[in-house]
């Protein structure tokens, strides 16, 4: 396992990762060898991502540079910085993220059915790259597809982490008052704050003092 994640070439990560799982099952560690399984499936679904990205890669470099003055630089010099991987050294969370970060949410799905991603990890992990990636109508499409494991409360945070208080807003109007008071006035609608507040105070009336608080400085 260490001499193939070692190494620089993805062959010989998968040809170490494969002598261990060899190993494992030889000497009846079930447990062991199922982790180099599963890391086996993981390198050759992050071998796929990485000619993916790399085609789409050079493909918009292709069309930059084709429509760039003569005068400017040429953009190899910017890929020939670029990290080596994308994908391979990452561990299955990440992936998932970074699948949803690069615009891949049907590669994200497949490895979530493979690998057996549980229900409240996949909608973090979903929730956090495309806000990442701000594709806010498929993350605002998400959100409504059926009964969230996660609260609505961290769309919105989201939202507001990704500077998209617009965004934002339109996960606080589905959020209960004593929620929603706090957001609206993290994302500067003190004047929508203060109007929920007002129409709750008989039940809430700390959302009202909360209000004048921020007011206050």
């Amino acid at each position: 396992m260490e001499e193939g994640y070692g190494s620089t070439r993805w062959a010989q990560r998968a040809r170490g990762v494969s002598v261990a799982l060899h190993f494992y099952e030889h000497c009846g560690k079930e447990g062991a060898a199922r982790v180099c399984d599963s890391q086996l499936r993981l390198l050759e679904a992050q071998r796929v991502l990485e000619r993916e990205t790399a085609a789409a890669e050079h493909k918009a470099a292709a069309q930059t540079s084709a429509s760039a003055p003569a005068s400017a630089p040429a953009s190899a010099s910017v890929s020939a910085s670029a990290p080596r991987f994308r994908f391979v050294d990452l561990p299955l969370n990440a992936t998932v993220l970074r699948c949803f970060s690069c615009g891949l949410s049907e590669q994200a799905e497949a490895l979530r059915v493979e690998f057996r991603v549980p229900e409240k990890r996949w909608w973090r992990l979903k929730l956090a790259g495309l806000s990442q990636a701000h594709a806010w109508e498929e993350l605002w499409r998400f959100s409504q597809a059926r009964r969230a494991p996660i609260s609505l409360r961290l769309f919105a945070e989201a939202c507001i982490e990704h500077d998209a208080p617009a965004e934002a807003e339109r996960y606080v109007r589905r959020l209960p008052p004593a929620e929603a008071v706090p957001l609206l006035l993290r994302i500067g609608a003190v004047d929508g704050a203060r109007r929920l507040a007002a129409a709750n105070k008989e039940k809430m009336p700390e959302l009202l003092k909360l209000v004048a608080e921020h007011e206050r400085g």
